[in-house]
């Protein structure tokens, strides 16, 4: 099936999952009525618009988190609010936004990640002007209230994000929750990130408590009443539409997917009492994929002891050995990369690291692995011969999958028997061999 499905060019291949179409002209307002029950955080039904997609967006199984469930390393967070509505963004927005694409990169190169988020307004005759926050986990490090194409070659920005600690430098003054709502790529964001985002919204007026609008100008406004503010904000891909919806809050920087509307009292309760253990329990254990801005290994503890019982753990307490197994040896390899430019890169890995992983450690080419190497963005296109496939280079590279080859019709600059997603290859010692005798593992520029 895979063999056959190569020889077809990918502008001729018809996407076989529906889910995928999306509307072309503005859907009619019928409404649809959702339930939100959630024990013990059971609410009144909520009714949203309906769209073409939205049955069957709801009727998709809930995929099982990866474990254990983490994000990309980064150092921290920034935050571009632009006045374009996500739910019409196209699939890749710095296709149509230079400023974007080139922020994009210059963040990724200093080990940050950017999360491209609407901050309301209309677009019409608007200049390249945005504002942004800089977050770590806990909090604020830097904003910055004009981001131009200028910004990008300054060294006071170009420092901050190469000098980012991991304290705060101030506190958010509200809570913040970023929820995807990006349908271009896949509709379940839309769907369902936008009935999530109505939902949090209606939970927040309930309870009485302030909802800042959008702008900068609302959240400048001192809270003189004590009472909590709330900021639901919409943003564009953020990694992993098989799980929407997804959402990441501030100050903390959790990520959260397989979100349904009839969670947004749970996810309230829990971000205004972090520390209550059974409502992190209950919330984590579905739905955690990882802190921003933490390491690997932290967001793994964090995963452990946000699920942990601690009943459970008092009772089989026990004297034994709890000293920490020594990690294990990887064996060095050298992988030559080439950029778009015609440049080589002999850059060192490790036997059964992603090749995604390593251009992205290196600041090789456009490589973000937005989504952490789960085949969900297709922003770890790379270029090696299909012939790795086949013998005698049999075991170099896997064959691919059909949700690799699907995730390949996002990508730019597809070559045919060449195109594939670094996420989905490791290294081994025959493809090192095989990419130190000629141009190795090609680049594209986006």
């Amino acid at each position: 099936m895979n063999r056959l499905r190569r020889l077809v060019p990918t502008y001729a291949r018809i996407p076989i999952r529906p889910r995928r179409l999306r509307p072309l002209s503005i859907p009619v307002p019928v409404q649809r009525t959702i339930s939100t029950s959630h024990t013990p955080w059971s609410r009144p039904h909520l009714v949203f618009p309906a769209t073409p997609t939205k049955d069957q967006s709801y009727a998709t199984q809930l995929l099982p988190l990866p474990d254990p469930p983490v994000q990309p390393a980064a150092k921290a967070l920034l935050v571009l609010y632009v006045p374009y509505e996500s739910t019409k963004w196209p699939s890749h927005l710095e296709i149509e936004d230079d400023l974007v694409d080139r922020l994009g990169k210059v963040v990724a190169l200093n080990g940050v990640r950017l999360v491209v988020a609407y901050d309301g307004g209309s677009t019409e005759g608007i200049e390249q002007v945005y504002r942004a926050k800089l977050l770590v986990p806990g909090g604020l490090v830097e904003s910055f209230p004009s981001i131009t194409q200028s910004t990008l070659t300054t060294s006071d920005f170009l420092g901050t994000l190469a000098s980012v600690s991991t304290k705060p430098t101030s506190q958010t003054p509200y809570t913040e929750i970023l929820v995807c709502t990006h349908g271009a790529r896949d509709c379940r964001c839309s769907d369902i990130g936008g009935d999530l985002v109505l939902a949090l919204r209606a939970e927040v007026e309930r309870r009485g408590e302030v909802l800042l609008p959008s702008g900068e100008e609302a959240e400048r406004e001192e809270n003189t009443s004590g009472v909590p503010r709330w900021k639901i904000t919409e943003c564009a891909h953020v990694g992993g539409h098989k799980w929407a919806a997804n959402a990441i809050s501030i100050p903390s920087l959790t990520f959260l997917s397989n979100l349904r509307p009839s969670h947004a009292p749970l996810l309230i309760d829990h971000l205004v009492n972090p520390e209550d253990a059974e409502l992190k329990r209950q919330l984590w254990k579905e739905h955690f994929r990882g802190v921003i801005g933490q390491r690997v290994e932290e967001q793994v503890t964090s995963w452990e002891t946000g699920i942990a019982n601690p009943a459970a753990e008092t009772e089989s307490m026990v004297d034994t050995d709890s000293s920490p197994a020594p990690p294990p040896e990887r064996t060095p390899l050298v992988v030559r990369f080439t950029t778009h430019d015609g440049a080589t890169h002999d850059v060192r890995g490790y036997e059964g690291e992603s090749l995604m992983e390593i251009a992205k450690r290196e600041g090789l080419g456009a490589v973000e692995g937005t989504c952490g190497g789960h085949c969900e963005c297709a922003t770890c296109h790379m270029y090696i011969p299909y012939k790795l496939i086949d013998p005698p280079y049999t075991g170099l590279v896997p064959d691919l999958t059909d949700a690799e080859e699907d995730m390949l019709d996002y990508a730019l600059g597809v070559r045919e028997e060449e195109s594939r997603l670094g996420c989905r290859i490791a290294v081994n010692e025959g493809l090192s061999e095989w990419s130190l005798g000629g141009k190795g593992v090609e680049l594209p520029q986006y």
